[in-house]
């Protein structure tokens, strides 16, 4: 789970590239991977925990995995 930002966020919208911002696009994307229940996210899932190419983000990427696993055992 991803921890409590502690200062307040930027006003402007997305494409500043700010790090804030970097880091709110990736998680957006890791929780849209695993709200979406099918193989092929779950196989994205699983290699971009395997890859750990994601920094800090990993803790997020593997719950959104586990998370994903269960709820596709629990559909079949």
């Amino acid at each position: 789970m991803l921890k409590p930002i502690l200062y307040e966020p930027p006003r402007s919208g997305w494409g500043d590239n700010d790090p804030y911002e970097c880091a709110r696009f990736i998680a957006g994307c890791v929780t849209s991977l695993g709200e979406q229940l099918d193989e092929a996210s779950q196989r994205e899932l699983a290699r971009v925990v395997a890859e750990g190419r994601v920094g800090n983000h990993i803790d997020h990427a593997r719950h959104a995995l586990a998370e994903h696993t269960r709820a596709m055992a629990e559909a079949a």
